[in-house]
């Protein structure tokens, strides 16, 4: 599992409101390098305090789980199973 700050570079999400950041891109695009390094099954991230899921495809065709963590008010709160290293819904 690998818990981030921001999400990488290809999540297919779009929190800019139209607007590319040049400084968010790059961090973006490093957090994918190391997500194609780490290659965790699960990546969680904040910054946006939007709740989702979705999947990245790694350059080999693995997929990696994303969950964006929302903020106190979404609900339901979230749990880590680290031996099953999944993310589940309480």
């Amino acid at each position: 599992m690998l818990v981030t700050h921001d999400c990488p570079l290809g999540v297919g999400r779009v929190f800019f409101a139209g607007r590319i950041d040049p400084q968010s891109e790059s961090n973006r695009a490093a957090l994918l390098a190391i997500t194609e390094s780490a290659r965790p099954k699960v990546l969680v991230h904040g910054h946006y305090h939007q709740r989702y899921e979705s999947l990245l495809e790694l350059s080999d065709g693995d997929l990696v789980e994303i969950v964006g963590l929302g903020k106190d008010s979404d609900g339901p709160d979230l749990y880590w199973d680290l031996s099953a290293a999944s993310v589940l819904e309480r």
